[in-house]
C-alpha cells in the first residue's frame, strides 16, 4: 500500500527497526556505567523512552507514506475513469485500454505504477485477479468498485461506459462532500486553541484596568 514494492523493503524496514531499537538502548547502557551511579536509573529511563520513540520512526514513514500514497490514487481516479471510459467506448480492449491510460497519466504517478501493475498481471493471469490483487493492494472503496466494474468488463463490453462515467461523478460527489465535512469540523478544532491561546490575553486586556483599580483601592 505504501509502493515500497522492493523485493527486501519489509526486511529493510524491520532491520531498520531493530538498529533504532538498540542502538539508543546500547548507548544508554554504555553512559549509565560511565557515569556516576546515581545518574543509572534516569539514564536508563531516557535510553528506553528514545529506543521506543526511534524504533516507531519506520513504521510511522510507512504510515504516511501510504496514507499520502492512497490519497493520490483516490485524486486521480475520477481522471483514470473518463479516460478508461473514452477509451473502451473508442473500440479498445479493456488491456489496451489499461495501457493507453497509463502511458498517459503523468500527474498521479502512483496510479500510473498501479495501472502498469494491473497490465502485467492481466497479461500473465487474468484481468480479475489483476483486479483483485489492486483491490487488495489499495484499500479504498473507489478502488474496490474500480475493480469490480473491471471483473464484470467482459460481461459488459461497451456499455461499461456509463457505469464509468456515473463511477467518476460519484468519486468527485464523494470528494466534495468529504472536503465539506472536513470544512465543518474546522470551528470544533479550532476551540482548545482559541480557549488556551486567544481566551487568556482577552481576559487580560479586559480585567487589567479593574485589577489595577483595585489595587489603587
Amino acid at each position: 500500500s505504501a509502493g515500497l514494492y522492493s523485493p527486501s523493503a519489509a526486511t529493510s524496514i524491520y532491520a531498520l527497526r531493530f538498529v533504532l531499537l538498540v542502538v539508543p538502548l546500547a548507548i544508554a547502557g554504555i553512559t549509565a556505567l560511565l557515569a556516576d551511579s546515581s545518574l543509572t536509573f534516569p539514564i536508563l529511563i531516557v535510553g528506553g523512552i528514545a529506543a521506543a520513540i526511534c524504533s516507531i520512526i519506520p513504521r510511522l514513514y510507512v504510515f504516511f507514506r501510504r496514507r499520502a500514497r492512497v490519497d493520490q490514487i483516490r485524486r486521480g481516479l475520477p481522471d483514470v475513469l473518463d479516460m478508461f471510459s473514452m477509451c473502451v467506448e473508442g473500440g479498445l480492449s479493456v488491456g489496451e485500454s489499461l495501457e493507453h491510460v497509463a502511458e498517459r497519466l503523468t500527474g498521479y504517478p502512483a496510479l500510473k505504477t498501479e495501472l502498469r501493475i494491473v497490465k502485467r498481471q492481466a497479461d500473465v493471469g487474468s484481468l480479475n485477479q489483476a483486479a483483485a490483487a489492486f483491490a487488495a493492494r489499495v484499500d479504498a472503496p473507489e478502488v474496490r468498485q474500480l475493480a469490480n466494474l473491471l471483473t464484470r468488463s467482459d460481461q459488459l463490453g461497451t456499455k461499461m461506459t456509463g457505469s464509468l462515467h456515473a463511477q467518476a461523478d460519484q468519486i468527485r460527489t464523494a470528494r466534495k462532500q468529504r472536503a465539506t465535512m472536513q470544512a465543518n469540523k474546522t470551528p470544533v478544532k479550532l476551540v482548545l486553541p482559541v480557549l488556551f491561546c486567544f481566551a487568556p490575553a482577552a481576559i487580560i486586556l479586559m480585567t487589567a484596568a479593574a485589577v489595577l483599580e483595585l489595587k489603587e483601592f
